[in-house]
Formats: structure tokens, C-alpha cells, sequence
């Protein structure tokens, strides 16, 4: 995974724009497709919720996928945190 300032047109007022991109793999037998919620929190707690910029993912048995997400931060924001929650897959929920 890695986080790359966004290119200077994408910039606007006092926000920051960064692009974070990651790899997803897992151990799955069997094809899912799905996306994250992605937050960026600081040493205060204080969060800035990522926008996908993608299709979200689609994994096949042994594959990987990419995933893209944008944050327009604050001026003065500085991430110490990335937080990833999946909130769509097309695959049933698993019993706890």
C-alpha cells in the first residue's frame, strides 16, 4: 500500500488531496468482489472518511486486486492512523 499527493489540478482551497492505493490478497477459494471504508484518523482522534475512486475490488482465487481511495484533508492535518472496514462484498456473512 502507499499514499501519493494527488496531481496540482485536483487541489482546491486549503485541502490537501492524497490518493492511497493498496493491494488486496487473501485465501479465499472462491471469486468476491466488494470495497472498503477507508478513515484517516490524527493523534486527536479527529477523521477524515476516504472516497473510493475505483470500482472497488475484485478478487479470483490466488489473484490480488488494487484499490484506490481519495482524502481531501484539512490544512494541518496530519494522519497518524489508517483505519480499512469492508462494507460490500458479494459474499454471504460467515457465522461468528
Amino acid at each position: 500500500m502507499s499514499f501519493a499527493a494527488a496531481a496540482p489540478a485536483d487541489h482546491a482551497g486549503n485541502l490537501e488531496k492524497l490518493v492511497f492505493h493498496a493491494i488486496i490478497s487473501d485465501g479465499l477459494h472462491t471469486s468476491t468482489h466488494g470495497f472498503f471504508k477507508a478513515t484517516l484518523a490524527d493523534a486527536d482522534g479527529i477523521t477524515v472518511t476516504g472516497r473510493v475512486l475505483d470500482d472497488g475490488w475484485d478478487l479470483i482465487p490466488g489473484g490480488a486486486a488494487r484499490a484506490t481511495y481519495g482524502f481531501a484533508l484539512p490544512a494541518g492535518f496530519v494522519p497518524t492512523r489508517l483505519v480499512l472496514i469492508e462494507v460490500a462484498s458479494d459474499l454471504p456473512p460467515t457465522a461468528p
